[in-house]
């Protein structure tokens, strides 16, 4: 089970391989929901945000002691004591796939159709009926594999 704050996380995920029924039912709708979620499991994954501009619960500030720092300080590994392997975007989904894809040299906007900002990325991925757009989104990260920090969380969620 992996358990994501958002639509444009579950695109993420499907493109990282995921299918539906590792992620039927396991949205959140938001950070502290799915951190409040994985403290109850054991051995569970999630996928969360940093977001470094928002409040943190106990639990959070905790891990991120404790954790791990990959790719350019990038994505945030942890394990907390229930088995849970957590990764945390940084600062967030949008600017982490955004510095994918200039590592890899891709186009969004050309190859893609994708936005080439935050906020307009940001925008088209929140839309829920925008299915199209996530579809090109998880098309993207599924190309976007070579990339250390796709190698690293494929890695962890053993995908």
């Amino acid at each position: 089970m992996i358990y994501y704050e958002c639509h444009a996380d579950r695109a993420f995920l499907e493109g990282l391989g995921f299918g539906s029924s590792e992620l039927n039912k396991n949205h959140r709708f938001g950070r502290s929901r799915v951190l409040a979620t994985v403290q109850e499991k054991v051995n569970s994954d999630a996928l969360i945000d940093e977001d470094p501009f928002k409040g943190r619960d106990d639990f959070l500030k905790k891990l991120l002691k404790e954790c791990v720092i990959y790719q350019d300080n990038a994505l945030i590994y942890c394990k907390d004591k229930n088995e849970n392997k957590i990764i945390i975007l940084r600062p967030d989904l949008e600017n982490f796939v955004l510095v994918v894809a200039k590592d890899l040299r891709v186009d969004l906007l050309k190859e893609f159709k994708l936005p080439k900002n935050f906020d307009d990325l940001h925008d088209l991925l929140r839309v829920e009926k925008n299915s199209n757009a996530r579809l090109r989104f998880s098309d993207f990260i599924g190309k976007a594999s070579d990339h250390p920090s796709i190698k690293k969380i494929k890695e962890i969620f053993k995908k």
